[in-house]
C-alpha cells in the first residue's frame, strides 16, 4: 500500500505550518509572463514587469 510506504511523509506534512506553494506560485506567474511578453527590449523591462507582477 502506498499510504503505509508514505506515512512518514504525510505525516511531516500534516504537523509543518509551512510549505512551498508561494514560492511555486510565484514562479508560475515569472513563466507565465515569460511566454507572453516577446517585446521587451531590455532584461530591465522584463524584470520590471516581473516586480510588477509578483
Amino acid at each position: 500500500m502506498s499510504s503505509i510506504k508514505h506515512k512518514e511523509h504525510i505525516i511531516n506534512v500534516i504537523s509543518q505550518p509551512y510549505s512551498n506553494a508561494t514560492l511555486k506560485g510565484i514562479n508560475n506567474k515569472i513563466k507565465v509572463i515569460k511566454r507572453v511578453s516577446f517585446g521587451y527590449r531590455t532584461f530591465n523591462s522584463f524584470r520590471n514587469r516581473i516586480f510588477i507582477t509578483a
